[in-house]
């Protein structure tokens, strides 16, 4: 899902094609219905986390599963992915009080994300209060890094969670939409330094 968030528009624009129509939002149709449990007005309770085709075999998992996706298919089918975030939040108790739940830390940071990117304040506040509760937020100033250490003890941070948690910190109401429905185009970089006797200190979304 996440190329067809993030790159194919850039083929539609550059090309006069339109994989993202004629590829994703049929397999979204079939998904919502056989792997997503959006057919009818209840919430999802348990979603496909895999299909084996071969054994025509469903991997089900509790819909509280399903944040991952719904980052990359939240700027695609909002209505159906806020669906499915509800639901995920109500079945992995952050309805409740984050501070005082187990937090996976990439399900937690995608949740934040959206909360930001939809504007949920009350979530929003619960989450970041979670966060700076358990996840080590943490200033090198030696190095000038800021990092979440997850109560890990890693002598480096696990880079897959705090990428989704620095994404939480940058986002705000709608940027990842407008993010994935933009062109790709040749962006500015910053090439040649000694990193790390030189350090950036700010980044922009």
């Amino acid at each position: 899902m996440a190329g067809a968030g993030l790159g194919l528009r850039l083929f539609d624009n550059k090309y006069g094609t339109d994989y993202h129509g004629q590829s994703f939002a049929p397999w979204w149709q079939y998904a919502r219905e056989h792997y997503l449990d959006l057919i009818g007005d209840s919430a999802p309770d348990r979603t496909t986390f895999f299909y084996d085709p071969i054994l025509d075999l469903h991997h089900r998992l509790p819909v509280g599963s399903q944040f991952l996706g719904c980052w990359y298919s939240s700027p695609q089918r909002q209505a159906d992915t806020r669906r499915l975030f509800d639901a995920a939040c109500h079945s992995a108790a952050l309805t409740d009080d984050p501070t005082n739940t187990p937090l996976q830390p990439r399900s937690a940071a995608v949740a934040l994300a959206l909360s930001r990117e939809w504007g949920i304040g009350d979530l929003e506040a619960a989450l970041v209060q979670a966060v700076e509760a358990h996840f080590e937020p943490t200033w090198d100033h030696q190095l000038g890094e800021f990092t979440w250490g997850l109560g890990l003890g890693e002598e480096h941070p696990r880079g897959q969670f705090n990428a989704f948690l620095a994404a939480a910190e940058a986002v705000s109401v709608g940027a990842w939409t407008r993010l994935s429905a933009a062109p790709l185009v040749e962006c500015p970089q910053v090439m040649g330094l000694d990193f790390p006797n030189v350090a950036l200190d700010r980044a922009y979304w």
